[in-house]
């Protein structure tokens, strides 16, 4: 077997573009924690290999006459080894490169399309100024509680973050990190008090 044959068989596992997994959970859900952020993004990503496809169409278009022009010239001429036979090789390649980008673009763009479908069949009514509110304000309180869970403080970058909301949405999120942090406390106590009695309980059966 040869170095291109060997090649050519490891490339079969290739996969150009992102895969299922990356679009889902890397490109989409990385735009949470709401629906809407994940939305928008599916969206962003949706137009841009729209327009990716159209440009390959024009490109794909044109790469075929091209190709076909330089062929039926080279052949005429005996396909020589001349620069257009050359050339005629290179746009033969290049219309391949063009058709196997294409095939990528048009997988990923499905992708985020039924991302994009089932995103919005999950928000129903749109309300964009609400769903944008709730989304910067559920960011904000997800990076804060992930700075006090690892850190026991703010880092800056949340700091600055939650300056840019609007005053009422801070105290919502300090509340409700406030009351959550109450319930998790009162959830720990609650787990001494059983913890001491199993094993005061422990003690007194051994006593015994």
């Amino acid at each position: 077997m040869t170095i291109d044959e060997t090649v050519d068989g490891l490339l079969r596992d290739y996969q150009d573009g992102h895969s299922s997994f990356q679009i889902q959970h890397f490109i989409v859900g990385a735009e949470g924690p709401t629906p809407w952020g994940m939305y928008q993004q599916a969206l962003r990503e949706l137009r841009k290999r729209r327009d990716i496809l159209r440009d390959l169409d024009l490109s794909l278009e044109l790469a075929r006459h091209t190709k076909w022009s330089r062929a039926v010239i080279a052949t005429l001429l005996g396909w020589l080894w001349s620069p257009l036979r050359i050339r005629a090789i290179r746009a033969a390649r290049g219309y391949t490169n063009l058709l196997e980008a294409r095939e990528s673009t048009s997988r990923e763009f499905a992708e985020f399309l039924e991302h994009a479908r089932r995103l919005h069949a999950q928000l129903g009514k749109i309300d964009r100024d609400k769903l944008e509110a709730q989304q910067w304000q559920a960011r904000g309180m997800a990076m804060m509680a992930a700075d006090l869970q690892l850190n026991g403080a703010m880092s800056t970058a949340t700091v600055n973050y939650l300056a840019c909301l609007p005053v009422p949405m801070r105290e919502c999120i300090v509340d409700e990190l406030r009351t959550a942090q109450e319930k998790r406390l009162d959830f720990g106590r609650r787990l001494e008090i059983e913890g001491g009695r199993a094993a005061e309980h422990e003690r007194s059966v051994h006593h015994d």
